[in-house]
């Protein structure tokens, strides 16, 4: 609803009350979502959401030229989503499994507890996401006809999800099960496992020559570090 695709006439109409108008401040607007939802699972109650409206997305909303930022918008909820499946939920997993392996490298043990568990540190991470969505976007779209600046508030915002993710991981550790003589042990594996994750994430995801100035500048880091 906030960012109708306009290229498509069966895509979801803008609200009335989400029109904008010509003597609206260039900032302060907010737009506020409600909706009260029925039912007896966890989705049941009266949520809300107030998300700002900065100059250059209201110039957009505007203009109803709202497609490019539908799409950036699309790809960060799926970057977020592969994030979270990808990084966030096996480190968890691991924590609460006390990160046993195998020769083969395998996982040796990931009941059904566990991953239950490790599932809720992913829903977690989610809603941290979501907090400072729209402001971490709002970065992208006023500079999204720079290409490569755009791409480095992306990488930024990668960062970002890496430290998110590092917060929900760390909790996991302090609430998983796990035998003092073997906690150090875990807290090494998990942090191993969360690092692999996220730099193969980036692999796939940053533009290369980030990806490589990023990987230079821990490398210095760790050097200096020793």
């Amino acid at each position: 609803l906030l960012f109708p695709k306009s290229s498509d006439p069966d895509a979801a109409r803008v609200p009335l009350l989400q029109e904008t108008a010509a003597d609206d401040p260039d900032s302060g607007l907010e737009v506020v979502a409600r909706v009260l939802v029925r039912g007896q699972g966890k989705t049941e109650g009266w949520f809300e959401r107030r998300i700002p409206i900065s100059r250059t997305l209201r110039h957009l909303l505007r203009s109803r030229k709202t497609d490019p930022v539908a799409a950036l918008a699309a790809r960060r909820v799926e970057d977020a989503g592969e994030f979270a499946r990808r990084v966030v939920f096996p480190a968890a997993l691991a924590a609460f499994t006390g990160a046993p392996r195998t020769e083969a490298g395998e996982r040796a043990r990931d009941d059904d507890g566990a991953k239950a568990r490790a599932g809720r540190e992913r829903t977690l991470f989610d809603t941290l996401v979501d907090e400072t969505f729209f402001t971490a976007l709002d970065r992208e779209i006023e500079v999204m006809d720079d290409t490569a600046a755009a791409e480095k508030v992306r990488f930024d915002w990668y960062l970002d999800l890496r430290d998110l993710g590092r917060r929900v991981v760390e909790r996991a550790l302090v609430d998983a099960p796990d035998a003092a003589a073997r906690r150090w042990r875990t807290r090494v594996r998990v942090a191993d496992l969360y690092t692999g994750c996220f730099v193969r994430f980036l692999d796939e995801r940053a533009a290369p020559d980030l990806v490589a100035a990023w990987r230079e500048r821990q490398d210095r880091e760790q050097e200096e570090d020793a």
